[in-house]
């Protein structure tokens, strides 16, 4: 009686050191996955100050400013081109052509007139 009580305290204990080392192995694989995550954290971490760093670069207002005189053919707006909501109210609207007719497409009659004008 006291060898098969021995034995199964011998099973129990070598089942308990082989479970113990089991979840020495997977903390220490976890251990690893972690700072794995850590560094790329830190890679990108690092990314974003780089990013936020060359976005702030090239929004500067003179650089932007800089580029526009370069690249587009803008011109400054006068006073005269500005005008008040009354002002617009008095511009006489035109009538549409083909207005309230069935079947009538004005967006496709543009583009034939501009395919057509296209071929010629």
């Amino acid at each position: 009686m006291i060898k098969v009580f021995s034995l199964i305290a011998f099973l129990a204990a070598v089942g308990a050191a082989v479970n113990a080392n089991t979840f020495k192995i997977d903390t220490a694989a976890l251990a690893g996955k972690i700072r794995h995550l850590e560094a790329q954290i830190a890679e990108e971490e690092d990314r974003i100050i780089l990013l936020k760093a060359e976005w702030n670069f090239l929004t500067q207002p003179q650089r932007v400013q800089n580029l526009a005189d370069q690249h587009l053919a803008l011109r400054v707006v006068n006073t005269e081109q500005l005008v008040t909501m009354a002002e617009i109210a008095r511009i006489p609207m035109r009538k549409a052509e083909d207005d309230g007719a069935e079947g009538s497409d004005p967006i496709a009659a543009i583009l034939e007139e501009a395919l057509s004008a296209g071929n010629e």
